[in-house]
């Protein structure tokens, strides 16, 4: 797979010629472009989001999904104050996608986005509490984006949805 999007799949990763299904409140935390939820996850514009743990031997990334929630499922846990601040700039483009890299309200907070051009939706935002700012990203010939903090550590993110989960599949299987 090239840096193209192939067989018409939306930004969620499946099959369709159809708009991804936006939530309002990621919509709403992305317009402001200054705060977001805390924590260790990937959302999505839909609202789904992916809590996830990650770590590093020998400087080699493990990254693992815990669990699916949704921005809702947060907010009903956690008031609408508990947020991280971040800011970050776009530091790769391809004729589909932005990346975005920077950081969160403290100094161990990351935070990594991809955007799809056309429709300048949000394909996901990662947001991570230990991982410090981001510095660096590009998106590779597998259609993953790859990720560099100021810290020299290497993330490797698929760019869809789908892949996202099916590789959090893989490595439990192995």
């Amino acid at each position: 797979m090239n840096n193209k999007m192939e067989n018409n799949r939306n930004l969620n990763g499946t099959d369709s010629n159809s708009e991804p299904t936006k939530h309002k409140l990621v919509e709403k935390l992305m317009d402001n472009g200054s705060k977001c939820p805390i924590g260790n996850y990937i959302l999505f514009a839909n609202g789904d989001m992916f809590n996830f743990e990650h770590y590093f031997i020998e400087d080699k990334f493990h990254f693992r999904i815990l669990n699916k929630s949704t921005i809702d499922s947060y907010f009903e846990f956690n008031e609408e104050s508990y947020v991280s601040c971040f800011d970050g700039g776009c530091v790769f483009g391809n004729d589909e996608f932005a990346v975005f890299v920077g950081e969160g309200s403290y100094g161990s907070d990351g935070v990594l986005w991809v955007t799809e051009k056309k429709s300048n939706t949000l394909l996901w935002f990662l947001f991570s509490d230990k991982s410090n700012p981001f510095v660096s990203a590009y998106i590779n010939e597998n259609n993953e984006v790859i990720a560099k903090t100021n810290l020299g550590k290497i993330w490797k993110i698929p760019l869809l949805q789908s892949e996202i989960s099916n590789k959090n599949k893989q490595n439990a299987s192995a």
